[in-house]
C-alpha cells in the first residue's frame, strides 16, 4: 500500500551522524600519559545530543554507534557542532580538548539541511571543505566529511570523518521522490563491461 509509506508532516524526522573515524595527530596525554581515550560531543542547534565514547585507549577511535537525533518541522537546516575530547577524568585531571577545525579554534561547525540532505560550511567558510553555503554541489549531499585541526587552539591537532543522513534514508517531505535502484541494461558480448557508442537503457525504481 503506497499510503503506508507516507511520512507525517507534523512528525520529526529522524537523522543519524555517524562518525567513521578519529584519530589524535598529536599526543594529547605527553610523555608519560599513556594512549589517549577519545570521545566525540556532538552539539545539535547548541545543545549537547550525544556523546560517543570512550571506549578504551587508542590514539584512533571509531565509535560503536552513531549519534541519532530528530529535526521538528518544519524540517528547516539545523547547526551542528562536533568536539573530539581525550578522557583524563581517570587520574583527576581535566578532559584534553582537540582541535579537528581548519580554522579558527578546536570545534567544527556546519549546518545540515535534511530537504536535500546537504552539509554547508554557514558558520565558516572553509570549515567543510567545497561545501560553501548555497552549494549545489553532490559531494555536500550524503558523502562522507573529513576535517583535520590546525593546531590553533586547543591540546593538539585531531583528525575526524563523519556521515549525516536520514536515518531511514527517506526524505522529510512526501513529494520527493525516492531512487532505490538503477539499472544500466545494455547487449554486449562481456556481461561486465559496457560497449561505447552503443545503445544503452536505464531503469529506475
Amino acid at each position: 500500500d503506497a499510503a503506508a509509506q507516507c511520512r507525517d508532516e507534523t512528525d520529526p524526522f529522524p537523522v543519524t551522524l555517524t562518525i567513521e573515524h578519529t584519530r589524535a595527530i598529536d599526543d594529547p596525554e605527553g610523555c608519560c600519559g599513556g594512549s589517549p581515550e577519545l570521545f566525540v560531543k556532538v552539539f545539535v542547534d547548541g545543545a549537547l545530543t550525544c556523546t560517543l565514547g570512550p571506549e578504551g585507549s587508542s590514539f584512533s577511535y571509531d565509535p560503536s554507534s552513531g549519534c541519532n537525533f530528530t529535526i521538528p518541522p518544519p524540517y528547516g537546516s539545523v547547526a551542528i557542532e562536533l568536539q573530539l575530547w581525550d578522557d583524563d577524568d581517570g587520574f583527576g585531571l581535566a578532559d584534553d580538548h582537540l582541535d579537528i577545525s581548519p580554522l579558527a579554534g578546536p570545534n567544527l561547525n556546519f549546518r545540515y539541511n535534511p530537504r536535500c540532505n546537504r552539509v554547508t560550511d554557514d558558520a565558516e567558510a572553509g570549515e567543510i571543505a567545497g561545501c560553501s553555503a548555497g552549494s549545489n554541489s553532490m559531494f555536500c549531499s550524503g558523502s562522507q566529511h573529513e576535517a583535520r585541526g590546525n593546531g590553533d587552539a586547543g591540546d593538539g591537532r585531531g583528525f575526524v570523518a563523519f556521515t549525516i543522513e536520514p536515518t531511514d534514508g527517506r526524505s522529510p517531505l512526501n513529494d520527493d521522490l525516492e531512487l532505490t535502484a538503477l539499472e544500466v541494461i545494455q547487449v554486449t558480448p562481456n556481461a561486465d563491461a559496457a560497449v561505447h557508442d552503443k545503445a544503452t537503457m536505464l531503469r529506475a525504481r
